[in-house]
């Protein structure tokens, strides 16, 4: 499954193949935070 990576600012948005966007923010020493995106149309 191929994804694309995006930047904004301190986040990393991340589209999968299956047109799932998932972000993903670091803080702290080595501690990642991570959850789901959705798109208002």
């Amino acid at each position: 499954m191929k994804t694309k990576d995006y930047r904004l600012g301190d986040y990393k948005i991340m589209e999968s193949g299956t047109e799932e966007l998932r972000w993903e923010a670091h803080f702290g020493l080595g501690e990642i935070t991570e959850g789901r995106c959705y798109t208002w149309d």
